[in-house]
């Protein structure tokens, strides 16, 4: 799928938006290393719920700035 797009849109910073099995490495490293993003739900597995708590707890606590990205328009 990833190179039909390719092909189809002939351009790279293409953001790709996919479920669980997208997160794979080797699907992440392919699109990365044609220039391109990704965007797949964050895995609940080994430490990265402790670190994912420990993220949002500094950005309430003010350690860490945090960028919010939205839009406002239709």
């Amino acid at each position: 799928m990833i190179s039909r797009m390719r092909q189809t849109f002939n351009q790279r910073g293409l953001l790709y938006v996919g479920d669980s099995k997208m997160s794979a490495l080797k699907i992440r490293a392919e699109l990365a290393r044609g220039g391109d993003f990704y965007l797949v739900p964050l895995a609940k597995v080994g430490d990265v719920p402790k670190l994912y708590e420990q993220c949002i707890e500094q950005i309430r606590s003010s350690e860490q700035q945090a960028t919010l990205i939205y839009s406002t328009e239709r």
